[in-house]
């Protein structure tokens, strides 16, 4: 079997739980520091890979409300993610273990056993997906050769298309998007904290109110990717999110009672969670060949990651708890959100006028000379 992404991503997930379940055995903060560098090395590529095999699959403008689902899970289970840990606590002393160290032996231990099960489940590529007919294999392969969908099957890297995806403005405007939205990704781990416990509920209670925003936010992204792939249409919904991430930060500055802050995490919770996947899904979108579409991907995450080094500074102990700095700084960056998906958003659709106006006569008789161009091919039309 050639080796892929069915092989690479089920190898990263069990060596990424291999390394939690042995983080439940350290005991040393030189052992900690090692393990959490071997954590991140592993983690690294598994969301840029996932995004990269589901856009391989799936038609681009049908790719939305599957990154939608996938970025839910994400965001139900860290919501549920702090019950589970509190039920392990209680396994504080069996075999001679504390609680926190039970917490990284099982959930690692089942991320190991999901990774193993993987390797047996995913496909290699559309012409190997087990529960399609021959018939339903060849239009979905048919439809990603006319939309620029190489595969790494079928495409000799270049380092040409690496270089072509950071020509390409649609990029940057989205890189510069991603960025925000990192910031306002990992500030959550500050604000939902901070706003639950000012409604003054302690221990598990803190873990249960966290719950209904994140449980809000997976339908609403659902709901939205749903709709932004039948309009193929991904700006306005991008506009719309980060809209809703505005209101909730100005709630959060302009109110100390304990329930309109509690509305402000719903709607900080819902723009962040819904935006994430509108991202992912409208860089790989934009972009052909193969890896010009995953250059993009790479540079996007390594954005949100970027976003989210930045939150961890934002959040002195001196601000809390209200954090107004880090808050204005969020509310900033999703307005800046905002302008750069109307800048993407025109710079799309005049590109596409751009080829609607171009004379189309001998286009047909020159199909081979068109091979390789990606999004540059005439015929490729941006998704705004």
């Amino acid at each position: 079997m050639n080796s892929g992404p069915h092989l690479l991503l089920p190898t990263l997930v069990m060596s990424w739980g291999l390394v939690t379940l042995f983080q439940g055995f350290v005991n040393s903060y030189g052992g900690l520091i090692a393990a959490r560098f071997f954590l991140g090395l592993t983690e690294g590529a598994i969301l840029p890979g996932l995004v990269t095999y589901l856009s391989s699959f799936y038609h681009r403008q049908v790719l939305g409300k599957r990154l939608a689902f996938f970025f839910s899970a994400t965001s139900l289970a860290g919501a549920f993610s702090g019950l589970l840990a509190a039920a392990i606590l209680n396994m504080e002393g069996i075999s001679g273990k504390r609680g926190w160290q039970w917490i990284f032996i099982l959930e690692g231990l089942l991320t190991v056993v999901c990774g193993a099960i993987a390797f047996f489940i995913l496909p290699r590529d559309l012409a190997s997906v087990r529960y399609l007919s021959h018939e339903e294999r060849g239009a979905l392969m048919l439809a990603h050769d006319i939309d620029g969908g190489a595969t790494a099957e079928h495409e000799v890297f270049s380092v040409r298309h690496m270089l072509s995806a950071m020509r390409s403005p649609q990029l940057w405007l989205v890189f510069a998007m991603f960025f925000g939205n990192g910031v306002t990704l990992y500030s959550l781990a500050y604000f939902a904290p901070t706003i639950v416990q000012g409604l003054g509920y302690k221990g598990i209670s803190i873990q249960l109110h966290s719950v209904p925003p994140y449980a809000c936010s997976a339908v609403f992204a659902v709901l939205a990717c749903f709709l932004s792939d039948k309009f193929r249409h991904r700006g306005s919904f991008v506009i719309f999110a980060s809209i809703i991430s505005i209101i909730g930060y100005a709630l959060f500055l302009s109110s100390t009672n304990h329930h309109v802050l509690y509305a402000s995490l719903f709607l900080q919770v819902i723009g962040a969670y819904t935006m994430a996947p509108l991202l992912s899904t409208w860089m790989p979108n934009n972009l052909a060949p193969y890896y010009k579409r995953v250059t993009g991907i790479a540079f996007g995450f390594i954005s949100t990651n970027s976003g989210g080094i930045l939150s961890t500074w934002l959040f002195p102990t001196t601000d809390a708890p209200r954090y107004k700095k880090a808050t204005w700084t969020a509310l900033g960056l999703s307005v800046s959100i905002v302008v750069l998906a109307v800048a993407n958003s025109a710079f799309l659709s005049l590109q596409n006028k751009n080829r609607d106006s171009a004379p189309a006569e001998n286009l047909e008789d020159s199909v081979d000379s068109l091979d390789g161009l990606g999004d540059k091919e005439p015929r490729f039309r941006y998704i705004t």
